[in-house]
């Protein structure tokens, strides 16, 4: 289970009802993953819902392979508990001067 950090799921993780996503594995079940949060960061999660990404045909140079499936987890916590590793920082823009 790794963070999958994107610009979509950094603005979910900072919403006022924050939705966290992770990289799993296909064989992970819910009971699984809410298992490994908890012990990871220490959170309780409320609800998790997946998405399968399958795998697609691709050619590059004239050669053929394919791109490999992955699966996410959308986790919702329990109100008021967050998870660190999402929290991003907008810096105000410099001049270039």
């Amino acid at each position: 289970m790794k963070a999958h950090l994107t610009e979509k799921s950094v603005t979910l993780a900072n919403q006022d009802h924050p939705c966290f996503t992770f990289l799993v594995n296909k064989a992970d079940t819910s009971a699984h993953i809410k298992a490994l949060v908890k012990t990871l960061y220490q959170v309780d999660a409320t609800d998790i819902r997946f998405i399968n990404n399958v795998a697609k045909q691709v050619k590059f140079r004239g050669k053929k392979g394919s791109r490999g499936a992955i699966r996410k987890a959308i986790i919702t916590l329990k109100p008021k508990q967050r998870i660190d590793l999402f929290d991003v920082k907008e810096e105000k823009p410099t001049d270039g001067k």
